[in-house]
């Protein structure tokens, strides 16, 4: 059956595509197949619906086989759409960069203040680092003289021109509860988040550099280029790195904290046993 299209060229073929916003990769037949079966989507739809005919049928068919997979450009945020089955790589119109297609997901990536997943992942690590930086302060203000002193029981004593504080009945309590809220509540706490955000890093996906075309100004392509730079920092290697570096003072802290936990126990038993080992002559 002849074609409208039969006597264009691919490169006319790709040109009428990217006028519909549609996937310009593939054979002249894939081409010319997508072409048709565009028109005859717009066919069917500027028809009135008196009734189910046999154009109606054919449409509702290519509709349920032309389910789309929607994903955006990861160079510019153009939103892309191609078919659920189609495999291989994609050229973006705005910024013609290619890039593959992502594996269709079950559910909806949705994350807290419309973030990518990798932004979200971020998010958490940074929250990690900083509740893990939180829990040294506690730990070291465990020992301040404000901290194992009551109010009531500070006082000063004046040597030789000097003045130096004294306490008078000092508690371990208010100590020893700061060294528990560190090493057993915010370490665990942010040793979960910094792992957590890394594992729920996406791995990075390697794209061919955009072609700059004779369309396409050096403005828009520095544009382009702006908006790589500011959206897509937390795909970057760099970041990666940034939360594998936290994941590992997560993991640190936490042996730090068991280091004290098995210290603690040493000391409680040595205690034990002096005083059960102590006899009185």
């Amino acid at each position: 059956m002849a074609s409208d299209y039969d006597g264009l060229t691919v490169a006319d073929l790709k040109e009428l595509l990217r006028e519909r916003r549609l996937p310009v990769s593939g054979t002249k037949g894939v081409l010319l197949a997508r072409l048709e079966e565009f028109d005859a989507r717009s066919a069917a739809a500027a028809q009135p619906s008196e009734g189910p005919s046999e154009t109606t049928s054919i449409y509702d068919a290519l509709q349920v086989k032309e389910e789309k997979v929607n994903f955006r450009c990861r160079v510019c945020g153009v939103l892309l759409a191609v078919p659920t089955g189609y495999k291989g790589k994609v050229e973006c119109p705005a910024c013609k960069t290619q890039q593959p297609v992502p594996k269709p997901s079950t559910s909806d990536e949705r994350y807290p203040f419309d973030m990518t997943r990798n932004q979200w992942s971020m998010t958490v690590s940074i929250v990690g680092v900083v509740i893990a930086l939180l829990s040294i302060l506690v730990f070291f203000s465990a020992f301040s003289y404000e901290v194992m002193c009551p109010e009531d029981a500070r006082g000063e004593v004046v040597e030789d021109g000097e003045t130096y504080r004294t306490c008078d009945g000092g508690s371990w309590g208010p100590t020893l509860t700061r060294i528990f809220v560190s090493c057993f509540v915010l370490v665990p706490l942010a040793a979960a988040l910094t792992q957590s955000g890394f594992a729920l890093r996406k791995p990075k996906v390697s794209l061919q550099q955009p072609i700059q075309q004779a369309g396409v100004s050096s403005s828009t392509s520095g544009q382009v280029s702006a908006v790589q730079q500011q959206d897509q920092f937390t795909d970057s290697a760099s970041a990666e790195v940034l939360q594998r570096v936290a994941k590992y003072v997560g993991v640190g802290l936490t042996a730090a904290s068991i280091l004290v936990a098995l210290a603690a126990v040493a000391f409680v038993v040595m205690i034990v046993y002096i005083v059960l080992a102590w006899q009185p002559y």
